[in-house]
């Protein structure tokens, strides 16, 4: 599954498609929350943050860019590869490795009121809450202060866009996270 999903965020990157990134990450989200599964949250953090990047044209006239990009296709295809091989820890390590230099191009521009990975992990909390999490749970899994996820969450439209989960459905959600 992260292979193909891996492989499907190199194709929207590569293609520049900013839309697919943005679903691709909204998707990741809710189900790094239903599998309990970080690597999927990671991917989800990689593929808005990559969005983020795409949307900027001073971010794409911008020299390191064209390293930038040639890199992370790069990484995403020997990240393909080594999953391929079912070699996950050196994926993860490869993904981590993208996640800092997103952070660090990030920094580097420094247009950013908060960094590309903070508002990524901010819209992942955002999933997860609509997709039945705890306030708490969200943030926590995501590594956002609970009082600016909840700031962000009462300042959109999450709660109207989504139905809300009946308690029954979030019981029925827990239990194949922890059953």
């Amino acid at each position: 599954m992260r292979e193909s999903n891996i492989r499907r965020l190199r194709k929207d990157f590569g293609d520049r498609n900013i839309v697919s990134l943005r679903d691709s990450a909204a998707d990741l989200a809710r189900d790094s929350l239903l599998f309990d599964d970080d690597a999927l949250l990671d991917l989800s953090l990689l593929s808005y943050s990559l969005s983020k990047f795409l949307e900027k044209p001073y971010i794409l006239e911008n020299r390191a860019w064209k390293k930038f990009s040639d890199d992370v296709l790069d990484d995403l295809d020997k990240c393909a590869a080594l999953l391929s091989k079912g070699k996950e820890d050196g994926a993860d390590k490869l993904v981590h490795h993208l996640l800092r230099r997103v952070e660090d191009l990030s920094a580097s521009l420094g247009r950013f009121v908060s960094s590309t990975l903070d508002k990524a992990r901010l819209k992942a909390a955002a999933q997860m809450y609509a997709h039945g999490a705890s306030l708490g749970t969200a943030a926590e899994r995501c590594g956002v202060d609970k009082r600016i996820l909840a700031g962000y969450v009462g300042a959109t439209r999450i709660p109207d866009k989504y139905e809300t989960l009946s308690v029954k459905e979030r019981l029925e959600n827990a239990k194949k996270i922890f059953g």
